[in-house]
C-alpha cells in the first residue's frame, strides 16, 4: 500500500508561484483576458438593449457574435498549452 506523503498534494498545482501576487495585473493571462472580453462584450449588449429601443434578444445575439472571433481565438488560434 503506497505511503501518504503530507507534502504531496493535488493542491500545488494551483498554487501561485513564489513572489507573484495574484491580485497584481501582472498576474493575468491571456485567457483571463479572452474570458473578461467575453463577459465584457455580454454586458454591454445586454445595457444596450436595455437602453435602446433594440429588442433585448437581438443586443445580445449581437454580443453574441462579437464574442465568437474572441472565443476563437482563446480556443482554436492560440489554445491553452
Amino acid at each position: 500500500m503506497p505511503e501518504k506523503h503530507p507534502s504531496s498534494d493535488i493542491s500545488r498545482s494551483a498554487r501561485q508561484p513564489a513572489g507573484s501576487d495574484p491580485r497584481s495585473l501582472r498576474a493575468l493571462t491571456r485567457y483571463d483576458l479572452v474570458l473578461a472580453a467575453i463577459g465584457l462584450l455580454m454586458l454591454c449588449a445586454v445595457v444596450v438593449g436595455h437602453v435602446s429601443t433594440l429588442p433585448l434578444y437581438a443586443a445580445v445575439a449581437a454580443g453574441a457574435l462579437l464574442a465568437v472571433p474572441v472565443l476563437l481565438d482563446g480556443l482554436a488560434i492560440n489554445p491553452p498549452a
